[in-house]
């Protein structure tokens, strides 16, 4: 990707580092989202890092270009700049205990990094927001996005994308105030999110498309996971994107099939779809904080 940098974060504890880990952010956001959570995880000993996809916070596509991860096939792009941060950081420090967080988008590449088995040496992947739709579902959709960045340019949001994207699960709470009551239920959490300037407002068709690209992927029931590391979904019991516990039984359902190591699910009462940002995030901290040491 010419003039394309790809930007990492690391947050370093003061004293003794007891392993690593390496959270994958979501569609609309970037890693410098994650000082709070880092702070907690660094005060108790543990080395958070990440990079912000491209397209997103300082990573832009082509050195200028926001929301977007390139042609058709750029999936396969990011999965491997994630991979390659993995190996970097790693080789560093080979001899930590490691482990995976991804959000949202996050949580399809991770995924699509279980199934691909590159060798990944993991004590623990956990899978925030992640969720369930029907893979004929999901390439119908994409035909459609294709259709319609052709038209408008794949670099660019339309209304249809945003409907696709985040307004129908805007649409399951009635006292929505912003486009993203969806994502939070806390309404300074919102603020600060709606307030960031680093934080996508739209995502274009483009990176729809290649989100459904990933999706295709990890929803495939024929796909097989080879990675025997423990794997946990968390999630906000009033998550629309896991159709509110249903959508997240379903994609655990489905890993269980390819051949995940499913050791729990977990949806936190009163919370939506991000749960390291919400109102009760330091509840959230504290039952992550509890699985990795139990994954040392």
């Amino acid at each position: 990707m010419q003039d394309t940098k790809i930007y990492s974060y690391i947050f370093k504890p003061q004293g003794k580092i007891r392993g690593i880990i390496q959270i994958v952010h979501g569609i609309t956001e970037h890693m410098g989202r994650y000082q709070e959570f880092a702070n907690y995880c660094t005060n108790h000993g543990f080395i958070i890092y990440g990079i912000d996809l491209v397209g997103h916070g300082k990573s832009l596509y082509q050195g200028h270009i926001k929301g977007y991860f390139g042609k058709e096939g750029s999936w396969e792009n990011v999965v491997n700049d994630v991979y390659n941060s993995y190996l970097q950081i790693k080789e560093k420090y080979p001899d930590l205990p490691y482990y995976l967080i991804g959000f949202s988008l996050g949580s399809f590449i991770v995924r699509n990094l279980m199934i691909e088995n590159r060798s990944l040496k993991i004590n623990a992947c956990l899978l925030l927001g992640t969720g369930y739709q029907s893979p004929i579902l999901l390439k119908m959709v994409k035909f459609v996005v294709k259709q319609n960045g052709k038209k408008a340019g794949e670099e660019y949001s339309t209304s249809l994308i945003d409907n696709l994207a985040f307004k129908n699960y805007n649409k399951k709470f009635k006292d929505a105030s912003s486009n993203a009551d969806w994502l939070l239920e806390d309404k300074k959490a919102r603020k600060q999110y709606l307030n960031d300037p680093l934080c996508l407002k739209h995502v274009s068709a483009g990176l729809f498309r290649e989100l459904l690209n990933g999706m295709i992927i990890t929803n495939d029931s024929k796909a097989k996971i080879y990675l025997q590391c423990p794997v946990y979904l968390l999630s906000g019991k009033n998550d629309a994107v896991g159709e509110f516990g249903k959508g997240v039984n379903k994609a655990a359902t489905l890993l269980l099939k390819q051949g995940a190591n499913i050791k729990k699910i977990k949806l936190f009462e009163n919370m939506r779809h991000d749960i390291l940002h919400g109102k009760n995030c330091q509840e959230v901290y504290a039952y992550i904080l509890d699985i990795i040491e139990k994954n040392l």
